[in-house]
């Protein structure tokens, strides 16, 4: 009996032993499980942190990078402002100078637009107070003129090129030797007439058969007759304008030269 019990607690004990080395190793098995897991955290903790500072990096470059474009940006922003403020200030310049010739201009133009119109009354005057030639022409450019000079839409430019050209046609006047036909008094009496002007110096007339002639008088208003030597200075004028023979010296009468004086 005591020998049965003896091997039962051997038993027991044997069971004992192996149980406890079993759980012990079963113990170390899951510390050891434990650990790895701990150090695959760490390691993955590691491993997140690094690529974490590698972004990080990346990131600070990129920032770095960005740093020196907007560094050299601004460089260029700040030549081109100064660049710009220096046109700026150049053009301020330009249109303060404009603005005075404008200024000036538009004294200028005013004196002028005076200028023309004191002109214009002259040439009223000229025209009335001349020998009768080319009326209705003359008298259509005044027309014209005064239109011209009363208009608000023309430029102070196109009147005076309107007017100067005007005056040009007059001035012309005094150095041509023209001939017209029409009606006018030879003495009392109203006839036709080839009306030979030499500038604005004098006026000759001869009846279309040449066999009367006149010299134009200003204060009466009238060609007053020639004698016959007069009248055949003024034969020779009236061939002289025909054929164009103007280099001939031919010794006309003036008239009432020191009357219209």
């Amino acid at each position: 009996m005591k020998k049965r019990i003896l091997q039962s607690i051997v038993m027991l004990l044997g069971f004992s032993l192996v149980f406890f080395s079993v759980k012990e190793k079963l113990y170390a098995a899951t510390q050891i499980k434990e650990l790895e897991q701990k150090l695959n955290q760490t390691i993955k903790k590691d491993a997140n942190v690094g690529s974490s500072v590698q972004k990080w990096h990346e990131e600070q470059d990129k920032l770095l990078d960005e740093m020196r474009r907007m560094k050299i940006e601004i460089q260029w922003l700040t030549l081109q402002n100064n660049k710009y403020s220096h046109y700026v200030a150049s053009n301020q310049r330009k249109i303060d100078e404009l603005q005075k010739i404008n200024s000036e201009y538009a004294v200028i133009e005013l004196q002028l637009e005076n200028v023309m119109h004191n002109y214009f009354e002259e040439l009223q005057n000229i025209i009335a107070n001349d020998k009768p030639f080319l009326e209705k022409e003359r008298q259509d450019r005044l027309v014209f003129l005064r239109d011209t000079l009363d208009s608000p839409e023309l430029s102070i430019g196109e009147k005076f090129r309107r007017f100067a050209e005007a005056l040009s046609v007059e001035a012309a006047y005094g150095v041509e030797i023209k001939n017209e036909f029409h009606s006018a008094k030879l003495g009392e009496i109203e006839t036709d007439l080839n009306i030979m002007r030499i500038g604005r110096m004098a006026m000759y007339a001869l009846t279309l058969d040449n066999k009367k002639s006149g010299i134009w008088n200003q204060e009466k208003q009238i060609f007053e007759p020639t004698t016959e030597e007069e009248h055949r200075y003024i034969l020779a004028l009236q061939t002289a304008i025909a054929n164009k023979q103007f280099y001939q010296l031919l010794a006309l009468p003036i008239g009432n030269i020191k009357n219209e004086q």
